[in-house]
């Protein structure tokens, strides 16, 4: 598994950490599965096999939006922005807590053999989802991409060739 996956909508891009991406993506379902069963959209059981691939398997990255109607992106956002919250207030994230937190079927949120992982990290990854979807992420440096959910913080990277 790659230490990093892109976050897309439409032709905007950014890159992520794995993990942050596996915890924000995980944290997103569980919130979108509170929604009462009366209440859930059509679309909804798709779109959640698909997260949770999303968040085991984090090659492919995240690609927000890929045929989604209008209502599905803004709901996906909102879930983004509430798991965000949640996140925050939960600080940390250790190592128990991680193998088990059980996302699909047996596999796990993804890890890389830190004692925990401090959320804010996640939170920045979160923001920078909102901020790619409602257009206000702003453009990189020329000729560089964002790198969010980095333990150090958001930075830029060059582009290859």
């Amino acid at each position: 598994m790659s230490r990093t996956a892109t976050v897309s909508f439409g032709d905007r891009y950014f890159w992520t950490y794995d993990v942050s991406l596996s915890i924000l993506v995980a944290e997103t379902v569980a919130v979108a599965e509170e929604l009462p069963s009366g209440h859930r959209p059509p679309w909804l059981a798709e779109m959640l096999t698909d997260l949770r691939v999303t968040a085991v398997v984090t090659d492919s990255g995240l690609s927000i939006g890929d045929g989604w109607p209008a209502e599905q992106v803004e709901r996906f956002v909102g879930w983004v922005a509430e798991a965000g919250r949640r996140l925050a207030v939960r600080g940390t994230i250790t190592e128990a807590e991680a193998y088990a937190w059980k996302v699909l079927d047996d596999h796990t949120v993804a890890w890389r053999g830190e004692a925990t992982v401090d959320t804010g990290p996640v939170v920045q990854l979160a923001e920078a989802v909102i901020a790619l979807v409602n257009g206000t992420l702003p453009p990189p440096p020329d000729g560089h991409s964002w790198f969010y959910g980095l333990p150090d913080g958001p930075r830029t990277l060059p582009q290859p060739g």
